[in-house]
């Protein structure tokens, strides 16, 4: 009988440790629900702003994923602009692609000035970034 009573105190104790452990858990998911609602609002970065960027970055750090992206039509053509040609050889350009700075890219005078350049605003304006990244990371 003490056995008994022991064993039954033992699951009542576990069977309570499960249940704080599942309020635990449920209360992380609302949390983290409510981080992400609060930073959707917060962060005026759009979402595909980060998957572009994600995207981008395993492009640009992987040879036969970056030569399947010049492949793409129109991409070639860009690269190939004297405008950007300088900015291959721009060391602050350089250091912020190899942190994954993208901020400061979006930000840097001289790649907004090769933007805003209106022969490469054209070919810019033609050119779907996106389907080239999804393009050059299929194998």
């Amino acid at each position: 009988m003490a056995q008994t009573a022991e064993l039954y105190v033992q699951l009542k104790d576990a069977a309570s440790f499960a249940e704080r452990i599942d309020g635990i858990r449920r209360d992380s998911l609302r949390f983290r629900q409510d981080v992400e609602r609060l930073l959707q609002t917060v962060d005026p970065v759009p979402k595909k702003v980060y998957s572009v960027a994600t995207k981008l970055g395993r492009v640009t750090s992987n040879m036969e994923s970056l030569e399947r992206f010049l492949s793409y039509p129109g991409a070639k053509e860009l690269a190939e602009r004297p405008e950007i040609q300088a900015l291959h050889q721009d060391p602050e350009i350089l250091t912020a692609v190899r942190d994954h700075r993208f901020a400061a890219l979006l930000k840097n005078e001289k790649i907004v000035k090769a933007a805003n350049d209106p022969k490469v605003n054209a070919l810019i304006k033609k050119f779907d970034l996106e389907k080239a990244l999804d393009y050059s990371l299929k194998k």
